[in-house]
């Protein structure tokens, strides 16, 4: 494992831009859904971060060179 120097600056715009992307996908999806028994209560998304502090989700362009994963987990506003 190499240590890679990443403003704190960058991380956290690469963190707001996923949580407001995540956050526009599931508003988008609950409200297609329309589910009328059951919610959605939490989410549990891994998250690749590479060597220049981007974020991915998994499976959606990461690459696996230099990159480190991390779960995050969202829970619904009451």
């Amino acid at each position: 494992m190499r240590l890679h120097n990443v403003s704190i600056k960058k991380l956290e715009k690469e963190l707001v831009d996923l949580m407001k992307t995540v956050d526009q996908m599931f508003t988008r999806a609950d409200a297609e859904a329309d589910m009328k028994s059951i919610e959605l209560s939490e989410i549990d998304l891994s998250v690749a971060i590479n060597a220049e502090g981007s974020f991915s989700l998994v499976g959606l362009g990461a690459k696996v060179a230099d990159t480190r994963t991390v779960l995050l987990r969202f829970k619904r506003k009451c």
